[in-house]
């Protein structure tokens, strides 16, 4: 039952996409962050590649819009960090080793690099934000109900995909909640406004659940910028903190012990692991400067055992830290693409939120929930390598439509027009309308 209502959502999604393919981007949006394939017990149907196929195709006619991935700071950067990430395979340690996962990374980024040439006004950034925060907030709010029901639990385990495991899943739902927690004030309906605020708070049961240290230490910094940010910084803050706070009382001792590891990081058995091979990839690094090991974890895998004596002891395990990920399989220079990419990304974006109160309050919550979500990713990712992880391409390609948007307010100012009525200048065959109203 569950799979056939899928495939009636998706199949249609699926015609449609050829035609009008920044549906086609919502639809693999949706799919790629929420999996409801997962939730249908369906996972071996090609859901996600038929839509992105579609969605190709309709993109053909697109092609003009090309010159788009250059024309800002942020998109031509993405487009930059490609080629060394290239070099790191074509010099890796075994070649072989790196083709899956580079597949798998191309495909990502393709479909990812779609969205500054199809969103083409303000409305399609709207949709495509608040797309991302349902689908997030939705299965954040699976979790902790579930979690609230039962009293107190413990997730393990992950989702699926990209969300396999349950650091992986705390952290795109920590990434999810700003999504949210702004998101509401994208929507003009009462009701659509409660989904969204109740979705970022019931994220939060389910985030302290999955037990993640990492995502505890992100989270915490997502809730203070959301404090400090609130007209009401008190009743907010105090909000957030007392449905965080309740959550870990219903889980726990237990939680509070674990997260007490941080402070000790050596006496804790994971963390200590996590720590020596932090060390492992700086070693390794240093022996593979340029283009590193080879993209993927496979090569850095293989070559553990020449840097650490003791797998046995540790059990064997990855990087858990992106930088070094990035650092260590596709050397220094992807390394420093990558890290002024998204810390830079987030000081523009913290920039942007202060020229937009002053000048069109309105749009301030399009780069606040930017920044706050990746800010979260650039602390969690600390803890856990998510270089093949769609969401934060996603939303650094939203960053660059957004400053897009924001050049095109600050260059052309045009008495008694609202921030809502600029688009971008699109070449054919693209039909511009007017921004917070609908195609026809």
């Amino acid at each position: 039952m569950r799979q056939a209502l899928l495939i009636a959502i998706t199949l249609p999604l699926c015609v449609i996409a050829p035609f009008a393919p920044e549906m086609g981007l919502y639809a693999y949006t949706w799919f790629a962050l929420m999996r409801p394939d997962v939730l249908a017990w369906g996972s071996g149907l090609p859901y996600s590649f038929v839509l992105a196929a579609a969605t190709l195709l309709g993109s053909l006619r697109y092609a003009g819009n090309f010159i788009r991935l250059f024309d800002t700071p942020i998109s031509l950067a993405l487009v930059c960090l490609q080629f060394p990430i290239a070099a790191s395979v074509l010099f890796a340690q075994d070649t072989m080793a790196t083709h899956d996962p580079f597949k798998q990374y191309m495909r990502m980024m393709v479909m990812a690099f779609l969205i500054p040439l199809l969103m083409v006004s303000l409305e399609d950034l709207r949709r495509l934000l608040l797309v991302m925060g349902i689908s997030l907030g939705l299965l954040g709010t699976r979790f902790g109900l579930y979690g609230l029901i039962h009293g107190g639990v413990r997730f393990n385990a992950g989702y699926g995909g990209m969300l396999a495991d349950n650091n992986c899943l705390a952290l795109a739902l920590v990434m999810g909640v700003p999504l949210c927690w702004y998101g509401r004030f994208l929507v003009k309906r009462l009701w659509l406004k409660q989904v969204y605020t109740w979705a970022a708070i019931i994220s939060l049961p389910a985030i302290v659940m999955t037990y993640s240290r990492g995502a505890a230490l992100s989270l915490a910094a997502v809730l203070l910028v959301l404090a400090v940010r609130a007209k009401r910084k008190f009743a907010a803050g105090l909000i957030l903190v007392m449905i965080a706070g309740g959550s870990v009382f219903l889980v726990g001792r237990s939680y509070l012990s674990r997260m007490q590891t941080i402070k000790a990081p050596t006496e804790e058995g994971s963390a200590a692991a996590r720590l020596a091979y932090a060390g492992v990839a700086f070693r390794m690094w240093k022996d593979h400067p340029i283009a590193g090991v080879g993209y993927g974890m496979t090569n850095e895998m293989k070559l553990m055992p020449y840097y650490i004596t003791n797998l046995t002891e540790h059990g064997e395990q990855v990087i858990h830290d992106t930088y070094l990920q990035m650092l260590c399989d596709s050397g220094i220079f992807a390394f420093l693409i990558y890290v002024g990419l998204l810390w830079g990304t987030i000081a523009w974006l913290g920039l942007s939120v202060h020229r937009m109160k002053r000048s069109h309050p309105e749009l301030a919550p399009y780069p606040m929930m930017l920044q706050t979500s990746l800010l979260g990713f650039a602390i969690g990712s600390t803890f856990l390598s998510r270089i093949e992880f769609d969401l934060i391409w996603m939303l650094l390609l939203a960053s660059a439509v957004w400053y897009r948007i924001e050049r095109q307010l600050r260059s052309k100012p045009t008495a008694g027009s609202s921030a809502a009525d600029w688009v971008f200048e699109q070449p054919a065959p693209a039909v511009i309308e007017p921004a917070w109203e609908h195609r026809g």
